[in-house]
């Protein structure tokens, strides 16, 4: 859920970037994505917590 308000947040800073031809539009796109990755291994190392394995 709280990735949905982030996304919906995360296309309101970069849609009008796009139509004003801004550059900092990708340098947005790179930090989302390296939130995204850091949220995803995250989640992976407290699965593993859960399962009583070691990370």
């Amino acid at each position: 859920m709280n990735m949905r308000i982030a996304i919906s947040i995360f296309h309101g800073i970069t849609e009008p970037a796009k139509n004003n031809k801004i550059i900092l539009s990708k340098n947005i796109m790179n930090i989302f994505n390296s939130i995204e990755k850091h949220y995803e291994s995250t989640e992976k190392k407290t699965s593993r917590v859960i399962q009583g394995k070691r990370i």
